[in-house]
Order: structure tokens, then C-alpha cells, then sequence
């Protein structure tokens, strides 16, 4: 039990699974911002080059994320959010390719079923200093070998029987896909995406919020696929006060 309970601790700290993926992939480490700020700032730019991540190692929604391209903005964002917000910043490597989320269900250590899909635009991005909100008004699904093995990868680094609900942001960095972030215990806002895509081309096993619910309880749940379980081509638009769209890409 102790063991389950330092992997959620793990999963809800950013710089701990920054540390902890470095394992594998190096520009995933995260540094905290402590100490004299400017210092650390100009060190850091040494490290990571003028332009980095600085975000919040705790919280959902983009919170307290910048996207630094000058020392003295970096400087003064870090100077609030340390000073009046009373929340811990780390800076990270950034990342500049295709933003991912991976999501998945697990019973005892074995994948049950997961799917990718890839963010293309955010709730209110433009209403942030970053552009990102943390939840997308823009989604399409993906299937992807490398995203599937590296999400794989980064739950298990955690934790190595996942059992239950484990949810991946990846980010492409060249040729590689790179963990960013993960929750345990909840889905993505994409699962009545799955749900109705599920319906659409009767793949039941799409239908993740379903399967949990009959894994819990003990029910027969169908056979299939554990990965790429639904087509690539549906794109997913959603906005606040609107009904959500599912569109096939051909009828875009």
C-alpha cells in the first residue's frame, strides 16, 4: 500500500517524474527554482538555452507555465509566482514538436485497453501567457507505434504493476516522443471522445469510461485490441457552452 501510495505521490509531482523519466530520456529533467532567482536563471540558461519551460511542479492547466525567451520576464514571473501564489516552479527543457496524450486503463499490471490522440489547439490558449490551458478545444486520435511504446514506458518507470487509470502528456522532440506529465486515477477530457467514437464504428472497447466501470465490477468486458483500438481520422471539437463535434477527416 505504501508502495501504491508513493506512485501517486510520484504521478502528482512534476519534478519527481521529471527526475525520475530522466532515467531514459535526459531532456525531461526538471530544476527547481529556489535560491537567488536571477542566479538561477542565468544558470539555467546556461543549461537549457535562452528559451525553456518555467511551470508549476504541482497542478493541472498549464498552471503558472512560461515559455522563457528573456531573462528579465522570467525573472519577474518567477519573483510572483514564488512571492504571492506560494506554489514551487521548476524549469524544463522545451520541447518544440507535436503535443500527445495517451490514455489508458490497467488491471494488475496488464494494459487493458489505451488510445493517443494528438492536441492541436486549447480551451482559451489565447487568454494565456503560455497559449496553453491544459485542455483542448481541438483533438484528433492518432495511432502511433512510438507514442504507444514510450506512454507504456513512462507509466512503468513509476510504476511497475499500473493498476487502474494511468493518463500520459507526451511532447515530439525530433525523432523521439517525450513523457511530460502524468495522472493516475482519472481520465483526460477526451472520454466522451472515445465513447462516441466507439459507437461510430462499433469498436466497444473504445469506449474507456465503460470498461473501467465493468473492470470494477467484475463484469465480462469484449475482446479486442489493447492499443489503437479506434481510427486515426476522427477530429474532435469542443468549446465552452457548445455541444462537442465528432468529425471524420474526410469531412472536414
Amino acid at each position: 500500500q505504501n508502495h501504491k501510495h508513493n506512485n501517486i505521490l510520484n504521478c502528482q509531482s512534476k519534478f519527481q517524474t521529471s527526475r525520475i523519466w530522466s532515467e531514459v530520456w535526459s531532456q525531461t529533467y526538471g530544476y527547481m527554482i529556489n535560491g537567488n532567482i536571477m542566479d538561477k536563471l542565468h544558470n539555467l540558461m546556461t543549461r537549457l538555452g535562452n528559451t525553456f519551460w518555467l511551470r508549476a511542479s504541482h497542478g493541472a492547466g498549464g498552471k503558472a507555465s512560461l515559455l522563457t525567451k528573456n531573462i528579465t520576464h522570467a525573472y519577474h514571473w518567477c519573483k510572483f509566482w514564488l512571492e504571492y501564489a506560494d506554489i514551487t516552479l521548476m524549469a524544463q527543457k522545451y520541447l518544440s514538436g507535436r503535443n500527445f496524450a495517451w490514455q489508458s486503463v490497467w488491471k494488475n499490471g496488464e494494459l487493458i485497453v489505451s488510445q493517443g490522440r494528438e492536441r492541436l489547439q486549447y480551451l482559451y490558449g489565447n487568454a494565456t501567457v503560455s497559449g496553453i490551458s491544459g485542455s483542448s478545444s481541438v483533438s484528433r486520435l492518432v495511432n502511433i507505434d512510438q507514442l504507444n511504446n514510450n506512454a507504456i514506458k513512462a507509466i512503468k518507470l513509476i510504476d511497475n504493476k499500473p493498476h487502474g487509470i494511468y493518463s500520459v502528456d507526451l511532447t515530439e522532440d525530433g525523432d523521439d516522443i517525450v513523457p511530460t506529465e502524468i495522472n493516475a486515477g482519472r481520465f483526460f477530457t477526451m472520454s466522451y471522445l472515445l465513447a462516441k467514437a466507439s459507437v461510430e464504428v462499433n469498436k466497444p472497447r473504445g469506449n474507456m469510461p465503460l470498461i473501467y466501470l465493468k473492470l470494477g465490477n467484475d463484469l465480462e468486458i469484449p475482446d479486442g485490441a489493447t492499443m489503437n483500438i479506434l481510427p486515426s481520422d476522427f477530429y474532435w471539437f469542443r468549446h465552452v457552452d457548445c455541444p462537442a463535434i465528432l468529425i471524420k477527416k474526410n469531412d472536414l
